[in-house]
């Protein structure tokens, strides 16, 4: 809105009275329908050039005015019985209103403007109106109604077909295009509309259009935080779905540059916004929000900003890459310096690990390579994760050099000082480098190569249990899709890697046995079809697993049992770590149960 200008005020009321209610339309104009009080006599033409259009088109509405100490009130009243129709008429004041005041220059005089702005509201309104299709969707857009519009037929409404190669010509409608924008705009149309949460699919059309205001709009909901958001997960959840809609929209669009501008500038904002010193960490220092909810909105940015910056780095731009890039150099950075807000270098080296599978044949893969270099300390790391890319790139088969690069970096991150001190960042990495691992195809081929390197770093006595739980789990889920006659040495590995060899049989001390766990799932999963390929030997081992298990069983009730150092038990309370195995020896016991020990017993 406008600046308060007393002379253009008095100005204004020298050349335009009040519209005063008629004595004989009072008692039939009954319900108000739209109301604001401002300082700025511009806000003051523009809402009475919105009621003068619409009483020339045939609505039955009046407006009046009053001053009050915050300015003056200008009403509307309407005649209008049914709720629907005055809600259409609220929606086309409020986006008449908007769309003169985008188009108007306010240092023109006010005879000048007065006059421009009822030829603009004419102008607007008629045209909308004159278009059927869109004029229909605008009335169900906004009426109680609403539910059964969609952006998909507003789309329809302006180009006549879905996701049109073009952007959607938004800005030819100025009151579509100033109410979405509005719409969109943070703490705006409270108790009318409510923006985005209302139409998650407003955030898709905008990004489609070619509207410099509805963009403009919905990059800020993007790059700020709303302090009377009543749930901040929704907020950043809509943040992300609106950046990817802009993402699909850049993609989508043609290689015109014109047609890509207002979406790669909407891009490059929201990076610069998502820097750790944009303006969302400022809001957060600035303690705008209460406590409970600037935790969260702490806790959720990281994840946000991580999810838009892997969407940037394989779009083909260079300066929108180069944007994330530095985003990635920032973090680095910032996480030395032990900022609040920056995540950690393992974590960083995970996302770009993820990004890897986004690249398409337009993206750029030379950032994996200096990316590559800077995260994980050398040139080598840069160049294979380089050769993985280009491989992606050319939509060649990627698992056997991203498994070759994994198990080289699982190396260097057993080999960290820390690697033997629970939940350490290096146990943390590892654990996130093992899901990446791929030990299956979609053929339901297992990739032994890969597998029996998973397995002997599995069965390596100076794992944790963590991590071991880790890679059990990993097999599970993995093997899942794989062809069941494949996988009974895989459960016997499994079996191995959770509860030791048959010379050497430990008790997992686990909660709830989280290691033996992803075994009975991958059976009962599978309705135990791969026992059909048991053998003997494969029987005989279960049943000496079974009587190893039973003697540790009796020594926990006798209290002569054990544990050994390397098992979490060491560290408890004699007493706890007792309860823990006699828990823990049970479940192992009913795991062993699913195996048949004889040869009619094979499913």
């Amino acid at each position: 809105m406008a600046e308060s200008n007393p002379e253009a005020s008095q100005q204004i009321q020298q050349t335009e009275s009040p519209l005063a209610l008629p004595p004989d339309e009072t008692q039939k104009v009954q319900t108000e329908i739209y109301s604001l009080t401002t300082g700025s006599p511009f806000d003051i033409v523009w809402v009475k050039s919105s009621v003068k259009a619409l009483k020339n088109n045939g609505k039955d509405i009046v407006s009046s005015e009053e001053e009050t100490a915050e300015g003056t009130t200008i009403s509307v009243r309407s005649a209008s019985k049914k709720r629907d129709d005055q809600m259409i008429e609220r929606a086309l004041i409020e986006g008449l209103t908007e769309a003169v005041g985008h188009k108007l220059d306010e240092t023109h005089p006010v005879e000048v403007y007065t006059q421009e702005a009822n030829s603009l509201s004419q102008l607007f309104l008629d045209n909308l109106m004159k278009n059927e299709k869109l004029y229909t969707i605008f009335k169900t857009w906004y009426s109680t109604d609403s539910w059964r519009a969609s952006s998909e037929r507003l789309r329809n409404a302006f180009t006549g077909d879905y996701l049109p190669r073009g952007p959607v010509p938004l800005a030819s409608s100025p009151i579509f295009e100033a109410l979405l924008a509005k719409e969109t705009r943070l703490n705006e149309f409270h108790g009318f509309f409510d923006g985005l949460s209302a139409r998650p699919d407003v955030g898709e059309l905008i990004a489609y259009s070619d509207s410099e205001i509805a963009h403009e709009a919905l990059v800020s909901t993007i790059t700020a935080l709303n302090p009377r958001s009543p749930n901040l997960e929704t907020d950043f959840d809509k943040k992300t779905r609106s950046f990817y809609d802009i993402i699909r929209a850049y993609n989508h669009l043609t290689n015109n540059p014109s047609e890509r501008a207002l979406a790669k500038n909407d891009l490059l904002c929201i990076l610069d916004a998502y820097r750790l010193h944009g303006p969302i960490v400022t809001s957060l220092g600035e303690k705008k929000l209460n406590p409970v909810m600037a935790e969260y909105a702490a806790k959720r940015f990281p994840t946000t900003r991580w999810k838009m910056i892997k969407a940037a780095l394989v779009l083909p731009d260079h300066e929108i890459v180069d944007k994330a890039e530095t985003l990635v150099r920032e973090s680095c950075d910032a996480f030395e310096e032990i900022n609040p807000f920056a995540t950690s270098r393992g974590e960083i080296q995970l996302w770009l690990l993820d990004t890897l599978d986004e690249i398409t044949t337009d993206s750029d893969p030379t950032v994996f390579k200096t990316l590559g270099a800077l995260l994980y300390g050398s040139s080598r790391a840069g160049d294979q994760l380089y050769a993985i890319a280009e491989r992606q790139k050319q939509q060649q088969p990627i698992a056997e050099l991203e498994n070759q690069f994994l198990f080289e970096q699982l190396q260097v991150v057993s080999d960290c000082p820390d690697f033997k001190t629970l939940l350490s960042p290096s146990q943390k990495m590892f654990s996130g480098l093992v899901k990446r691992i791929r030990i299956s195809d979609e053929e339901k081929r297992i990739n032994q190569t890969a597998y029996n390197e998973l397995v002997t770093l599995g069965k390596d006595i100076h794992l944790t249990e963590n991590l071991k739980a880790n890679i059990v789990s990993h097999i599970s889920a993995q093997c899942r899709k794989a062809d069941p006659d494949a996988l009974m040495p895989v459960l016997m590995d499994m079996l191995e890697i959770a509860i030791g060899s048959i010379d050497d049989v430990h008790l997992p001390a686990l909660p709830l046995s989280q290691i033996t766990s992803p075994i009975s799932f991958l059976i009962q999963d599978l309705n135990g079809k791969m026992f059909s390929a048991m053998t003997d030997d494969q029987r005989e081992t279960i049943v000496k697993y079974k009587t190893e298990v039973d003697k540790q069983i009796e020594l926990l009730a006798e209290n002569k049992f054990l544990p050994s150092e390397n098992q979490p038990t060491s560290r408890m309370d004699p007493r706890e770590a007792r309860e823990h195995l006699v828990i823990n020896a049970n479940e192992v016991v009913e795991l062993l149960k699913l195996f048949p020990t004889k040869k009619e017993e094979n499913t």
